[in-house]
């Protein structure tokens, strides 16, 4: 629910947590439809179609928009933003003095 709104890493950066999977939507694409799933080595090799060449051993995973090259690059035009110009410092600076 958070997004990017306390740390870049989200509310679990902020608050110290590592959760086995992380969801972004919209807050990722800048106002383009995009979606991204995080998570660690262990979970996504489930998704590794050489470690598991079978189906039914394996998960899989799709959607409308995926791979879209204009969501992908307003993704990464959006985590360069946050990144280069501390964005997030900035706001919760401000937050605080409100």
């Amino acid at each position: 629910i958070t997004g990017f709104r306390l740390a870049l890493g989200g509310a679990q950066e902020y608050y110290g947590v590592e959760p086995d999977i992380t969801v972004l939507g919209k807050i990722l694409g800048g106002g383009f439809p995009i979606g991204a799933f995080c998570g660690s080595e262990e979970i996504f090799s489930l998704l590794d179609h050489r470690k598991y060449p079978k189906m039914d051993d394996r998960s899989a995973h799709g959607g409308t928009f995926t791979g879209n090259p204009i969501s992908t690059s307003a993704g990464n035009a959006t985590l360069d933003h946050l990144m280069k110009n501390n964005t997030i410092k900035e706001i919760n600076r401000k937050g605080k003095k409100i």
